[in-house]
């Protein structure tokens, strides 16, 4: 019998790594769209969050984060502190994160 894994999170790691990606736009258009595959499917999320243009896309997936239970994508620094936070599209404010993380 196949045991199915739980994560609570997902993280891609470009930097050290052994595998060579080709085009990184491309690559990063993968990343997000086997994320938002995970949401809408196997979380229930709107099909709104699988659309996404080029330019959106370029916020930036290095150091991000996805906590499911609260639903963000977070960018952490190298210091492990949170730089952003979102909901979609929308920026979590600082108190916000604050009441959840501490």
């Amino acid at each position: 019998m196949e045991k199915k894994i739980q994560y609570k999170f997902l993280g891609f790691d470009m930097d050290f790594t052994l595998l060579k990606y080709g085009p990184i736009p491309r690559f990063h258009r993968f990343i997000f769209d086997c994320f938002s595959r995970s949401i809408v499917e196997e979380c229930g999320w709107s099909e709104l969050y699988r659309e996404i243009t080029d330019e959106e896309l370029k916020i930036g997936l290095h150091f991000i984060t996805i906590d499911y239970d609260n639903g963000m994508l977070l960018k952490i620094s190298q210091h492990k502190e949170i730089m952003k936070a979102f909901i979609g599209f929308r920026e979590v404010k600082e108190e916000e994160l604050m009441e959840i993380y501490g």
